[in-house]
């Protein structure tokens, strides 16, 4: 009994990283468009399901916790910390708040866990619910 409710323990905490990945994700595209040329020629190189990326030619861990790329829904998901900071940007996470600030260049992303409202350079935008996803490993 004890072993189920911490398997089910950890898949919920599972969950709860790959849904924050996702809504990262999901609006991070908004940030490397407009600023990803001026900053940066970086290559950056990432496959399904490895922990290793590839930055201008260099293969390196993307994290120390593992993290791999996943397709969830038919939607790509990648570590937003490696691909931005490949790019010079910065992630931060604020847990008070539960905000994760992405900054590349000028363009300042926030995200709320929970909430689908988001903020780009001080403007709000609405981002696409991610608790419909199942994500699950």
């Amino acid at each position: 009994m004890t072993l189920l409710f911490l398997m089910k323990e950890e898949l919920m905490r599972r969950s709860r990283l790959l849904k924050l990945l996702a809504t990262i994700l999901l609006v991070a595209g908004l940030l490397i468009p407009s600023t990803a040329t001026a900053l940066s020629s970086a290559t950056i190189k990432l496959w399904i399901g490895n922990t290793s990326t590839s930055v201008n030619g260099v293969q390196q861990p993307i994290d120390t916790q593992g993290t791999k790329p996943v397709i969830v829904a038919g939607r790509t998901l990648v570590p937003i910390r490696a691909v931005i900071e490949a790019f010079g940007g910065s992630v931060a996470w604020e847990s008070s708040t539960r905000r994760v600030t992405v900054t590349l260049g000028k363009d300042s992303l926030d995200l709320w866990i929970g909430k689908s409202q988001a903020s780009l350079n001080g403007h709000a935008l609405h981002q696409e619910r991610t608790d419909d996803l199942s994500l699950t490993t």
